[in-house]
This record gives C-alpha cells, structure tokens and sequence, in this order.
C-alpha cells in the first residue's frame, strides 16, 4: 500500500486552504482525506497519555488511518550523540508512553529517528548501539540523515539495516531524490526545494520549507514511487513543506498521480490554488 500525508496537521496558517475556517478540529477532518500522518509535535514535546487517546479517539471512524511518530529532539539530536546509555533508556520510556498505545490499536505505520546536520560518521557505533535496542520492539524505526557525508553512504546505511532499521528516502535543496530506498518498506520525506532559505542561517526555520512543488517536479516524484509500487509492502510518503497549506496540496497532487482513492471536495477545493 502506498499512503501519502503530510508532516503534522495542525497548523494555523492551513486554514482557508485546507481546513475551513470554521473548523475546530482539525485531525478529524485531515482524517477525512488522508490516510496517514507524521506527528512531528513529539520532536518539540512528549505528549500525555490523554493526548495520545485523543488523537486515536479522533481518527477512530477512520479504519485504515495509521500515525508514523518522530522520535523527541532530546534524543536524537542530544542522547544519541553524547550518552547512548542514556538515549536507550530515554527510547523505552517514550515507547512506552507513546508509541506502544498507538501500535496497540494497530495505527502505527513507521518510528521516525531524524538526526541533526552535526550527527556525522564518527557518532555512527552510538546509532548502532541505540539501533539494536530497537530492533527488540515489533514495529520499525527508520533513520533520516542531514549529514551530506552520510547522503547514500552505503556502508553505513548497510551497518543499519543489517539490525532492522530503514533509511529515510528524501526529498531537499541538497539530496533531491533520485531513488527510493528500502526493502519490504520505504519511507519517503519531502521537504521542498526552497534553495535560497535552506542554506540561509539568519532564515526562519519554516521558510526552509516553504516550497510548492511544481505539477513536473510531482509527475517526477510520481514516476519513482510509482516504478517501486509492487516491490513494496508500504511505502509511507510524507510532505513537510508545509507553510501555507502547500503540504495538503502537493500531497493531493500526488495522490492524483498514483491513482490513489481521493475525496473529491478536497480535490476539487485544493484545485482553486494553482502552481
């Protein structure tokens, strides 16, 4: 199965394009038409037990939605580089909390592990101690690399999917996708191309990401999922560019494309936001 969403859903400035300005609820009607979605709140914040069982409660008529979770900044951009004892304990609790309630109800499509740009080679036997911890739990961790020295390192990349763990397909200014990487899944984050503010220190982190793909550059993307659609099990697809609702929109472009089911009023609504 391919499933197409978008990297969060709650985001203020998606009112008016993708959510109606009435809205309230804003989960429940990103359920309406995707069938996924990253949570990428858990990088800032460990959410609590009864936010956990809101956001099931709020899909629950949704049968064949499912979460992919990113795993906090503290571990993946602190514990994992520094204190790889400490980050396995910091991964059962947050298992624990988190992750564990939601395969439970079998919503869990994918763990995502994003390391910062600073995460290089020399940090890689820390990855691996932290990797082997993973490969006990029954769902599956995928690593998204921001270390150009790390882009399609092939010997690091087998190191980690020798114990169980994916790498991240992606999509940015600096490792435009070019293939799609994995064997029974694949997990695919497109973060825009947004060349000038990617690489601008002084830019606003969510300018990096404000970025619509183009109607070619989608047809592109297309063609590469497409291609690999029958040796996968699941291939999970994420856009993250999502200031003003360009995330739901490329999403929906894309969906088109592979000929996945799609409610037409959002079709159709989306369509009034041209290229």
């Amino acid at each position: 199965m391919i499933r197409v969403g978008c990297s969060g859903w709650s985001y203020s400035d998606w009112e008016g394009v993708f959510y109606p300005r009435t809205n309230n609820d804003r989960l429940t009607y990103y359920s309406h038409f995707f069938n996924t979605v990253e949570i990428n709140s858990t990088f800032y914040s460990i959410p609590s037990e009864k936010m956990v069982q809101g956001w099931l409660r709020k899909i629950r008529n949704e049968k064949n939605f499912t979460f992919s979770i990113k795993l906090p900044r503290e571990l993946s951009h602190d514990l994992v580089i520094r204190n790889p004892e400490r980050a396995v304990s910091y991964l059962e609790a947050f298992s624990s909390s988190v992750i564990h309630p939601i395969y439970a109800e079998n919503r869990l499509s994918a763990v995502l592990l994003q390391l910062p740009p600073y995460f290089s080679t020399e940090h890689m036997d820390n990855l691996v101690k932290l990797g082997r911890k993973m490969a006990d739990d029954p769902f599956h961790y995928w690593v998204e690399f921001r270390n150009k020295n790390l882009y399609d390192n092939q010997e690091e990349y087998n190191r980690l999917m020798e114990i169980g763990l994916g790498i991240v397909t992606i999509d940015s200014p600096e490792a435009k996708i070019s293939h799609i990487m994995g064997k029974e899944e694949a997990y695919v984050r497109l973060h825009g191309r947004n060349m000038a503010e990617w690489f601008n220190k002084n830019s606003d982190k969510m300018e990096k990401y404000d970025y619509l793909y183009t109607s070619e550059e989608i047809r592109e993307i297309s063609s590469l999922i497409g291609e690999k659609a029958n040796e996968f099990r699941d291939i999970y697809v994420y856009f993250n560019n999502h200031p003003s609702g360009k995330a739901p929109r490329n999403a929906v472009n894309l969906m088109k494309l592979l000929n996945l089911p799609l409610n037409h009023q959002m079709h159709d609504s989306l369509d009034t936001y041209q290229n």
